[in-house]
């Protein structure tokens, strides 16, 4: 066999034993194997990314499937969740204050939780108690007299005594107290601190020229205060909004008047002025409700105003919304439901037929009752319940939990569940 025969004989003979001894298909085999289980495990983590991606939108669609049942949902009847008496001395009315409620009559207060426990309680004498909320501070001021009580969330932690009659008092959150006091021929505005101590800045006018004050509200940080004024001019009652600065910016001003605002006012009715916050302010009156901006602290002015197709009924306000009930002249029902926010933006209007004695707002609803009955709106405009109440209600506050309400009387307070 010559040596290239032979060469070649080797290779075959090599290239047939690598084929025999398997390594080859063992490889292949192992590779495939490899392939199959690395694919599995892709599918699989598909899968899983795809369930951890679902749950959230599942959950999500939940929430809102609940938020649009519980926005959306009406109900006829109740059920008593918790009942308690309040029968321990006499009452005037009640008041949200904190997570509480305050109790006030002639001669003292109690704060109480929303279930009706006393938690505290404090004494004093006045004829016709008027209470203001503002934040963690409420005062308690005997109008037409001269005694005025500060209280923060604890106790009383100041009281004051005034030279004239008090007419009206404005708190702000802060716990700096402001009041109109009257006198003949002449009503001053008066400072106080929460500690029930003078401060030495106020604020007189005489009422044959400057006006009749009817109502005033301080800033949140008690340095700017907003009043309104009703004069006579001719035959005609006219009336003025005034603002005044007692920071070092007005200083300069005379009397501290930073700004008036007369023309939208010439043959209005103010009923009540109000701060929302540092910057924003409105007053309502018999013709309108007409919306201010302090960003300028030296030249407030008047951004925007609706004018009233009729005339106001009640007035209603709520941290930083406002609402009014108008009497309803040109539909079908009595009356004519508006809500703004503090901006001036109309959040809701709605007409309805209900004879309501009582008015308020509290936690985004808005309660017309009287002293047997209710009719519930939330701030879509749904009418959540509207029928009979089991006992004479004299305040109506929105409970802890969803579709819960507390309801107090002269006696007892209830919690109460919509069903």
């Amino acid at each position: 066999m010559s040596d290239f025969e032979n060469r070649e004989f080797r290779k075959k003979q090599l290239k047939q034993n690598m084929i025999d001894t398997g390594e080859d298909k063992g490889y292949e085999e192992r590779h495939v194997k490899k392939s199959s289980s690395g694919g599995a495990a892709v599918e699989y983590n598909k899968k899983r990314l795809l369930l951890l991606l679902l749950i959230p939108i599942f959950i999500a669609g939940l929430y809102w499937a609940w938020k649009l049942y519980s926005r959306y949902s009406k109900y006829t009847n109740y059920t008593v969740i918790s009942e308690n008496d309040i029968t321990k001395g006499s009452t005037v009315g009640y008041t949200e204050f904190g997570n509480g409620i305050l109790k006030y009559s002639k001669d003292g207060i109690v704060f109480l939780d929303k279930s009706g426990k006393e938690v505290w309680i404090e004494s004093y004498e006045m004829k016709n108690p008027a209470v203001v909320i503002n934040g963690d501070y409420a005062v308690v001021a005997d109008k037409m007299g001269s005694v005025l009580c500060i209280f923060d969330k604890n106790k009383k932690i100041g009281e004051a005594k005034t030279i004239l009659p008090i007419t009206r008092v404005a708190l702000s959150s802060k716990g700096v107290t402001a009041v109109i006091m009257e006198g003949s021929g002449t009503a001053r505005i008066g400072y106080f601190k929460k500690t029930g101590e003078s401060i030495d800045i106020s604020v007189e006018t005489i009422l044959k020229g400057d006006g009749y004050p009817v109502d005033l509200s301080l800033s949140p940080d008690g340095t700017q205060l907003i009043a309104a004024f009703q004069y006579i001019e001719g035959a005609d009652m006219k009336g003025r909004v005034v603002f005044y600065d007692f920071s070092e910016k007005g200083k300069s001003m005379k009397n501290r008047v930073v700004g008036g605002i007369d023309e939208p006012f010439a043959s209005s009715l103010i009923a009540r002025v109000q701060f929302t916050d540092s910057t924003h302010s409105y007053a309502v009156a018999d013709t309108g409700i007409y919306f201010f901006s302090s960003k300028n602290l030296l030249s407030p002015e008047l951004v925007k105003q609706e004018i009233f197709d009729s005339e106001a009924k009640s007035i209603c306000r709520n941290k930083d919304k406002v609402a009014v009930i108008l009497k309803n002249h040109s539909g079908e029902s009595a009356n004519k439901l508006l809500v703004y926010d503090a901006s001036g933006t109309k959040l809701l209007e709605k007409d309805f037929d209900y004879d309501y004695k009582y008015f308020d707002m509290d936690s985004g609803y808005i309660f017309l009752y009287n002293d047997n009955s209710a009719l519930i709106y939330n701030m879509y405009g749904v009418e959540k319940y509207k029928g009979e109440l089991d006992f004479q209600v004299l305040k109506c506050l929105k409970g802890n939990a969803p579709n819960e309400f507390v309801l107090i009387g002269a006696a007892k307070i209830k919690t109460i569940r919509l069903k």
